[in-house]
């Protein structure tokens, strides 16, 4: 039974992605820095609450994160999914509004109890956001 149920949720969260507009609310974020000495990603840094608005638009190709400043990035291109046995995996190749490139991973767990979490990734920084979807 739990498996369907988590059938049922990919399924609709994969439906809702094309949808015209996706709308969460953040609960944490947490930051990780590549390190300039050895160019090696430091461990992700302790989870801190943020309440932030997250919105996708796939139809127009946007991503907006309503932080203290308002972050907006092009979807220039989607990758293949991964699945494995905890969760699913969206990639999109995007730019944001100065032009850097960055890669966003929409990871959606299999328990919904888990909830969701968005990374945006650029060559030294990257950050998640973390979600429930309800």
């Amino acid at each position: 039974m739990k498996k369907i149920i988590s059938l049922i949720f990919v399924c609709f969260f994969c439906l809702a992605s094309y949808a015209e507009v996706v709308k969460w609310r953040t609960n944490s974020i947490a930051y990780r820095f590549r390190s300039e000495d050895t160019g090696q990603w430091q461990d992700w840094g302790d989870w801190e609450e943020c309440k932030v608005l997250i919105l996708v638009d796939l139809d127009r190709d946007v991503i907006r994160i309503y932080s203290q400043e308002t972050q907006e990035y092009d979807v220039i291109s989607d990758e293949e999914e991964e699945s494995d046995s905890e969760s699913t995996s969206f990639y999109y190749n995007c730019i944001d509004k100065e032009g850097n490139n960055c890669q966003m991973r929409l990871r959606v767990y299999n328990d919904p109890s888990y909830g969701s979490q968005l990374y945006v990734a650029y060559d030294d920084v990257a950050w998640v956001y973390a979600f429930d979807v309800e």
